[in-house]
């Protein structure tokens, strides 16, 4: 989705690329698919966020849902990993 980070700008689709962006937030602000050594932040939108009826309290309870999910699996793929 080219729109993810100015979500505003994908007309049609402005609300798909909205829910992406604040998914692209959350993974940031947790280090989910950054590469070593990055200091790259993304910024919510919050005009993007309040056109959709988005809370930021229930995009933080989102957040620590990632954060306890992030756990689960880095215990399952440590279960699986090489002895």
């Amino acid at each position: 989705m080219q729109f993810h980070h100015n979500p505003l700008d994908a007309g049609e689709f402005k609300e798909q690329a909205i829910f992406i962006h604040a998914v692209n937030c959350l993974c940031y602000q947790l280090k989910i698919g950054m590469m070593p050594n990055s200091f790259v932040t993304e910024q919510l939108n919050d005009k993007a966020i309040e056109q959709i009826g988005l809370k930021e309290s229930f995009l933080q309870g989102l957040q620590g849902e990632f954060q306890i999910q992030l756990q689960e699996m880095e215990k399952l793929f440590g279960m699986i990993g090489p002895e």
